[in-house]
This record gives C-alpha cells, structure tokens and sequence, in this order.
C-alpha cells in the first residue's frame, strides 16, 4: 500500500473494460468513495466494478452519460462538475474511457482548479506498472503500483470466475506444498545433472524413429510366414493352394482328360494372376504388420542412449526415489518401462510443477519480486460469469496475479506448441485482466542446453528432439514471449518492471 493517502477525496472515473485501472488507485491511495462516470455500453462493467469495491468497502455512486453527453464535451463537463459540487475534494482518474470523455474530465479538473479546490488528477499506467499523480500546479509524481487485488478480483472485473484452480502462493495447503517439494527438488536435479535429462526427456518420448526402423527391419529379416500360414481372404480364392494339389494328384492318377477337368476347371483363376498377387501379397502385409506391432509392444526402449557408470547410476535411481520415483529392479539394466520418475503422474504434469517452484523460488529470493505479485496460481480453469462450470472457457498452467492489476499467464510446453495455441493464450491473458497482460511459453530448455555455433546455428543436446528444439523459434514467429526455464527468475524481473 503507498504511503500516500487520500481518504479524503472522492474518485471520479471513467468506467471502462479494463477496470483495474479504477480500482488500484481507489484502493492505493485508501479513497473510500468514487463516482463512477458509465455509458449504457459500460453497465455491466460498472456492476462489477461495483462488486468489487463493495467487497473493499468502498462506495460508489454511478452517474449515467447517455450518448450525446458522452460525445459532448462541454455537455460531459457541465453535467460531472454538478455532481463534483457535492464534494470538497476530488482525485479524477483519466486512465480509462474514450479520449472525448477524458478530455472532459481534464477540464473537470482544471475548472475546480480555477474555483479554488484542491484536487489531484491521476493516471494509471500498465506497462510500467505505475500511478502518475498531478497536484494543482500538475506536478507529477510517479508511485509504483502496490495493490493486493486477488485472482478472483481481477477475473470478476472481466466477467470471468474460478471455475477450479491451485493456489502456490501465499500459503499453499499441505498436499500442494508436498507436490512443490517435489517440482523443487526435479528442478534442482534437472539443472545439475544432464543424465536426469535425459531420463526426463526419454519418458516423454514415443521412441525415437530409429529404434522403429531397427525393429521394422528385424521383423521383415526374420519374417518368413508359412505358406499355409497366409490367409487369403477373397471369395473363391481360399483353397488355391488345395486346388494346386488336386489338380497334381489328379494330373497323376488320370487316366484321360476327362478325369482332370473338374481339377483344372477350379484354376481357372489363373486367369486373374494380378488379382493372386494382389491376395497373396495383402496376406505378408498383415504378417508384417502383426509381427511389428508385437514387437514393438514388446521392445524396451532404454533410458540413456550411451553408457553410464554405476555411480551415475545409484545417484540417479536416487535422486528419482527422491522425488516419490521407483525403478523395478534397480540392480538390471534401467529401461522406461521399468521406470515411474516421480510421484507426480506423466513427465508433462511434472514439468508444470517444476516451472510453479521455479517461480516461487524467485518470490522467495527476491523481496522487490514478492512485494510485485499478489498471488500465484496453477491448473486455473475459468469460465464467465453467467456461464456454467461443467465446462470451462480457460486453462491456464501458472497463472501470476500482480500487484499492478495484471496477469502473467505461464504455458508449461515440454514438447511441441502450435501458432494458435501461442495466441490463444496472449488472447487469454487480455481477456482476463486487459491490455497490459503477458502470456509466456517456457520452455523446458535451460540456456546452458544451447550452444550458437560460428554460423549463428544452435547445437542441442542428443536426447532433445526437433520440435523442443523448435519452441524458441516457433513463439518468436508468432510474437510471444518464450522463457527457458534456468531464466524465469530474470525474466521475472523484466516483466515486474523491477530491472
């Protein structure tokens, strides 16, 4: 909360869609009532604006601006500067609205001025998270945004509501406190140890193409099916091998032609040889494809893809039963199926674990961070406020509430993320708490896991596969801030306007 306070003025603003910018210096400078300026377009805003302050025990009068007034300026001034007659002391707000009310509210404030009143004017910014303030000579002085507005604060502003989420910050309960010990300790070892990565990569991969190829060719080296083996399927052509034989038979044991006709007269598809081959060939396809499929299902694919000593592999079985992790049979070799990495389901579900420590471990670090950030969530799912939970408009993986009014929305991508699901998110984050709103990929890349080589290219680990690799490359294209995950305490910083 600012050191500077104004209980004494009354609030005139312009109701808007980004709301916060009339609540934080409501709140910041402890005002307890404002005048709420709204146009029949901003009735619904105004009602949850209205919402809100109410919940802070601030009061609030609506003043209606109909069309012509609100595109009308000396009409706007003439009409607001009645209603400010009833107050000694004025704070006007012109960060929100459209430019024609806030000129009018400007020379609101400079009419009182000439009366001899001693009003502020101020305007919220949001990009550099700050309230500037003007006295009666317009001297300004820049405060830094400090408001404690919560999660469910911010989507009732913009319509929305928590439909279910996760809170990490302040005051997790026991069992999610329990799960960010574990992120904590993953991305402890994740950063230090590149067999840990490894590990982490191979249980998310499907196997990489090579091992498919090697098993594909042993099948089709070792597969040779017994004729009678391959089925054909065809009407008319299931016994051909049957009429082969009978008609040998019969071609031995014949004493004329006419004992050979029957037998010669069920090969008269040999007068279709394209349609044998056809046959006979569909027949090895399907024994190939069976084979494969059970070889593959069977195939254990291993957990490195070199060989490590057996230090590095006791410190690894550790480090994974430190993190609620098993191996089956610890003293074998160490192959995926016989590996649970941790006791947080899939690799995907630790990841996101893993970037919500990451950020907790920068609050805890950095006092300027914690006193920027109001409150951290994960797995947020929301939906609008007339709408029904059964099924939600917004999943978010972290979800960081500021104290200037805004979101920083996290995707926790461990492979592969599309365009539109790079802009889905920034259109989340602007939907949910406005303009000033940033949503981010972070990726699960550390800045030591790259290396620019002579030719500007970029040298990646082995065990990194071409769509990780492409992350960066892909949220630059499609104007998005990407974050490696050794990086989020800085890039933290530059987001909270602290660097």
């Amino acid at each position: 909360m600012s050191h500077v306070q104004y209980p004494d003025h009354v609030m005139f603003c312009n109701s808007t869609g980004n709301q916060s910018i009339n609540l934080i210096p409501a709140m910041q400078f402890g005002l307890e009532e404002a005048v709420l300026l709204s146009t029949s377009t901003a009735t619904k805003w105004t009602e949850r604006l209205v919402d809100v302050m109410k919940k802070y025990k601030i009061k609030t009068k609506v003043v209606s601006i109909d069309a012509s007034e609100e595109k009308g300026p000396n009409i706007f001034v003439e009409k607001v500067l009645k209603v400010a007659d009833e107050y000694n002391l004025v704070l006007w707000n012109i960060s929100g609205g459209q430019k024609i009310p806030t000129v009018a509210l400007y020379n609101c404030f400079t009419s009182r001025l000439q009366n001899n009143y001693s009003d502020y004017l101020c305007y919220v910014e949001g990009s550099d998270p700050a309230i500037w303030l003007y006295d009666k000579d317009l001297k300004s002085e820049k405060i830094r945004s400090d408001v404690a507005l919560t999660l469910e604060d911010l989507l009732h502003l913009s319509g929305s509501k928590i439909c279910s989420s996760v809170k990490l910050y302040p005051a997790p309960n026991a069992e999610t406190a329990s799960k960010l010990e574990i992120g904590s300790k993953a991305l402890e070892y994740y950063r230090s140890n590149d067999l840990f990565r490894e590990a982490f990569f191979a249980m998310m991969s499907q196997g990489e193409i090579m091992d498919c190829k090697e098993e594909i060719r042993k099948t089709l080296n070792s597969l040779m099916p017994k004729i009678d083996e391959l089925k054909i399927s065809k009407t008319g052509y299931e016994d051909f091998q049957v009429s082969i034989n009978q008609l040998i038979k019969a071609v031995q044991n014949a004493k004329s032609f006419n004992d050979i006709k029957p037998a010669i007269k069920k090969l008269s598809l040999i007068s279709n040889p394209h349609d044998i081959y056809k046959e006979y060939w569909d027949a090895i396809k399907r024994a190939c494809i069976n084979e494969t499929i059970k070889r593959l299902n069977t195939y254990n694919q291993p957990l490195f893809n070199r060989g490590i000593s057996k230090k590095d592999e006791a410190d690894f079985i550790s480090a994974i039963q430190t993190i609620g992790g098993s191996v089956k049979d610890p003293k074998g070799a160490l192959y995926k199926s016989n590996l649970t990495f941790s006791a947080i389901g899939k690799n995907s579900e630790l990841f996101e674990w893993m970037v919500a420590a990451a950020v907790l471990e920068a609050i805890n670090k950095d006092p300027n961070i914690a006193d920027s950030i109001s409150e951290v969530h994960c797995n947020v799912k929301t939906q609008l406020l007339e709408n029904d939970c059964a099924k939600n408009d917004a999943e978010i993986d972290v979800l960081i509430t500021t104290k200037f009014g805004t979101f920083i929305v996290l995707e926790a991508k461990t492979y592969d993320f599309t365009g539109d699901t790079a802009k889905s998110k920034e259109s989340i984050a602007y939907k949910k708490s406005g303009p000033f709103a940033k949503a981010i990929i972070v990726g699960p890349l550390l800045k030591t896991m790259v290396r620019i080589k002579d030719d500007k290219s970029k040298e990646f680990p082995p065990y990194i596969q071409g769509k990780t690799k492409d992350q960066e490359e892909t949220a630059r294209q499609h104007g998005i801030l990407y974050w490696y995950l050794d990086e989020i305490e800085l890039n933290l910083k530059k987001q909270l306007s602290i660097l």
